[in-house]
């Protein structure tokens, strides 16, 4: 990609200004106690996701052409059918535009308010826009089933599972493959266990250790030239960079997480439930990512478990660790949403630049 490009060199900035004064926003929403705050940012992402070009993201303009009744598609899932079926007789693409936004960001940052007592908020809200709000310019009807699944934990948190699977099955309308959020179910189980602290620790450490051996194996197979067609997916130009680094780096975070589990255990520190259960969901995203790597479009599952690090990340800032500890969890805590933000600036993932207004 090139980046002398004027357009491109604006966009980038717009970017980062996206970025900083949502974080700012973030803080003040939390130091104050003010949700208006926090009001503002889902204002920011909704405006700039509303009065985009078409051109930003590449299945945007797929996604407009079949709005405008300009392609067939022989299938979309029901609720998404169904909203454009609401919204096109007032052929506005910038009502649909709206609509899409309203039903991602406001849920995920309701979510994140919610939460506010038990993690960082600024932190949670800097990962939420680079891990989410970039990627949702590009596969907005994937993300808008990811927000509402992330909002639907709520339910598990309180008992109400029939909440739960009603928002489960409002996700699946809207892309199939959120029917992986019924392994959310998987928090409650953790939390009613009487495993001891050691057995949970276990548990989570399984995840990643198994999915690390079989990255690994992968590779060798893939440098080896064994089972080229089902690794396609792995050779692309880009594979370092959103295959082997960000898998490992999600592993690092793990890693790191377990290791403040331990430390707080020894300090005698109470553990929050809330964030065990995050770093066990963010372990569990490490297995749809792999399993399915030959199957396109299938790596897409590990979005809804990807979500959860957006909490992990946010936790590790806020716990109390001795001071060597505590700036290695809180470097982590902003290098890796700087990476993610980085990398999709640098390769251009999902076509967002240059970022153009619409006409």
């Amino acid at each position: 990609m090139i980046l002398h490009n004027i357009e491109t060199q604006l966009s980038i900035l717009l970017y980062i200004m996206i970025v900083v004064c949502s974080t700012i926003f973030a803080y003040k929403a939390e130091s104050r106690n003010n949700p208006l705050w926090l009001m503002t940012v889902g204002l920011i992402l909704c405006f700039f996701a509303t009065f985009r070009d078409v051109s930003v993201g590449t299945d945007t303009i797929n996604y407009i052409k079949y709005y405008n009744n300009t392609i067939i598609v022989r299938y979309f899932e029901e609720g998404f059918e169904f909203l454009v079926s609401i919204l096109r007789p007032f052929n506005s693409v910038r009502l649909y535009l709206l609509a899409m936004s309203l039903l991602t960001y406001p849920l995920l940052l309701i979510r994140l308010w919610d939460l506010r007592n038990n993690f960082s908020l600024p932190v949670s809200v800097l990962c939420c826009v680079c891990l989410v709000f970039l990627p949702s310019l590009n596969e907005s009807r994937f993300y808008v089933a990811a927000a509402i699944l992330f909002f639907s934990t709520r339910f598990i948190a309180s008992g109400r599972y029939l909440f739960f699977a009603l928002f489960v099955f409002l996700a699946y309308s809207f892309h199939k493959s959120a029917i992986v959020g019924l392994s959310f179910l998987v928090i409650r189980v953790f939390w009613l266990s009487e495993l001891s602290f050691r057995k949970k620790v276990g548990l989570i450490l399984l995840s990643p250790i198994i999915v690390i051996l079989a990255v690994t194996l992968c590779m060798a197979l893939v440098n080896s030239g064994a089972f080229d067609r089902y690794f396609a997916e792995y050779m692309t130009n880009d594979a370092e960079v959103n295959l082997g680094l960000s898998v490992y780096y999600l592993a690092l975070i793990s890693i790191v997480s377990f290791n403040a589990c331990i430390i707080m255990k020894r300090m005698g520190l109470e553990l929050n439930r809330l964030a065990e259960s995050a770093i066990l969901l963010t372990a569990m995203g490490f297995i749809p990512y792999i399993a399915f790597a030959g199957i396109g479009g299938a790596q897409r599952l590990i979005v809804f478990y990807r979500i959860f690090e957006v909490l992990v990340i946010a936790w590790l800032w806020a716990i109390p660790l001795p001071r060597m500890d505590q700036i290695a969890a809180r470097a982590i805590s902003i290098v890796y949403p700087l990476y993610f933000f980085a990398s999709t600036i640098m390769l251009n993932s999902g076509g967002i630049l240059p970022y153009l207004f619409s006409q």
